[in-house]
């Protein structure tokens, strides 16, 4: 049993670039992969597919960019699923309502080959970093997903997480403990100390999990003006793919815009190597989280302590 899966490497936003305009972009590149490859069964868009990075600018005019779950950006792949015979995973920035609230997420959305929504992921690591090479506060504009839903694609289970999740090996976890076969992480990650640790951690989740994963990022240099203020982003690329032995699936991609990679998921590679060592086996869910804030007041808890016994000895019982 398998599934063939795209990752779309896809360039970064142009400078001014309509909605419009990128999604043409993104169109062509997914029916060049379609042309070149009938028979894939699900492709992949990195993070935050249709908009540029604006993250390092706190400006509310951003929030004009999200759009509902189904927006423009789904209706459009939707239609492209249908007409493919081909399951989709885009990305959006997501705005949502409660209690007539407006609400913004990092969303991923699963698109059925017939044309539906098969559900969505929302990121819930949201990252505030300042790094030599990398600052950036994605708290102003996303709020935290409160779940990790994993979704059936042709008898495979899917699990997502978005980005900067995939350094949290708990979210990875949590998939894996729900029977997911497959780890997909779409990305737009830029920055040299992120870009030295995506290979290991993409191969990591793998490896501790016993399952495939695969990391779909942007490429290339994003600049983006805002009240004339320039900023750039260089998404790094290294799109890649890890079997469920942690082994790297046919060398991931460079630097370079607007490329693919493509991927076979083979379900029985992931039952022999988890009969070979399913670390899922040995997990000791009773210890890992014993310091937990309860655990933590009562160890803290100060108690008056006895400096002269209440009772003496009570001498020693024997049974035979």
């Amino acid at each position: 049993m398998k599934l063939n899966v795209v990752g779309l490497q896809s360039g970064p936003n142009g400078r001014n670039e309509s909605y419009h305009n990128r999604i043409e972009q993104l169109s062509a590149q997914f029916d060049k992969v379609i042309t070149s490859n009938p028979h894939i069964d699900l492709i992949v868009f990195p993070e935050l597919m249709t908009v540029p990075y604006f993250c390092k600018f706190n400006d509310n005019r951003f929030f004009e960019l999200a759009e509902p779950l189904d927006g423009p950006t789904f209706t459009y792949f939707a239609k492209k699923a249908r007409e493919a015979n081909v399951n989709i995973i885009i990305t959006i920035f997501e705005k949502s309502f409660s209690n007539e609230a407006s609400i913004y997420y990092n969303t991923a959305i699963v698109i059925s080959n017939d044309g539906e929504m098969i559900g969505k992921y929302r990121k819930t690591h949201i990252p505030k970093l300042s790094l030599s090479t990398l600052k950036t506060d994605e708290t102003i504009y996303f709020s935290r997903g409160t779940d990790y839903p994993v979704f059936d694609i042709k008898g495979f289970k899917i699990g997502i997480l978005i980005c900067f999740d995939r350094s949290f090996p708990e979210a990875s976890r949590s998939l894996a403990l729900q029977g997911a076969d497959v780890i997909i992480i779409p990305t737009a990650a830029a920055g040299e100390e992120r870009k030295n640790v995506w290979l290991s951690e993409c191969q990591a989740r793998a490896r501790e999990n016993g399952l495939y994963v695969i990391g779909v990022n942007k490429a290339g240099v994003e600049t983006l003006v805002n009240q004339e203020v320039m900023n750039s982003s260089t998404f790094f690329g290294l799109s890649c793919a890890f079997d469920p032995s942690g082994t790297e699936i046919g060398g991931h991609l460079g630097s370079e815009s607007w490329k693919s990679i493509s991927v076979e998921v083979d379900k029985s590679k992931i039952n022999k190597c988890r009969e070979r060592l399913n670390f899922l086996d040995f997990l000791q869910g009773d210890l890992y989280f014993v310091n937990s804030e309860e655990i933590q007041q009562i160890g803290n808890f100060k108690m008056k302590q006895e400096t002269v016994p209440l009772f003496g000895p009570k001498g020693a019982v024997f049974i035979d």
